[in-house]
């Protein structure tokens, strides 16, 4: 699912550049990347990423908002380990 999502986020980055969108401060490209997937809103912005609920019911303003970037925490390292392949 990881990959959905990255891909889902590069599409949006790569759609945007082709129309010159990713400089309009109007466009979020966190809602665009929503449409495709909830978790890719995450995946626009580097560092730590907060995703936002929002309170509309077409979920229009569930965006993602970044806290820190990357270089906020250079010694941070994160270890994701899968112990069971089961699905909730």
């Amino acid at each position: 699912m990881l990959l959905y999502y990255t891909c889902t986020s590069c599409a949006v980055h790569a759609l945007c550049s082709l129309y010159n969108l990713d400089s309009d401060a109007s466009v979020d490209l966190s809602a665009l990347a929503r449409l495709g997937s909830g978790s890719a809103c995450r995946s626009v912005h580097g560092g730590f990423v907060e995703w936002q609920m929002g309170k509309r019911e077409d979920g229009k303003d569930s965006t993602a908002k970044q806290l820190w970037n990357r270089e906020h925490w250079p010694e941070l390292r994160v270890l994701i380990l899968v112990v069971s392949n089961f699905f909730f």
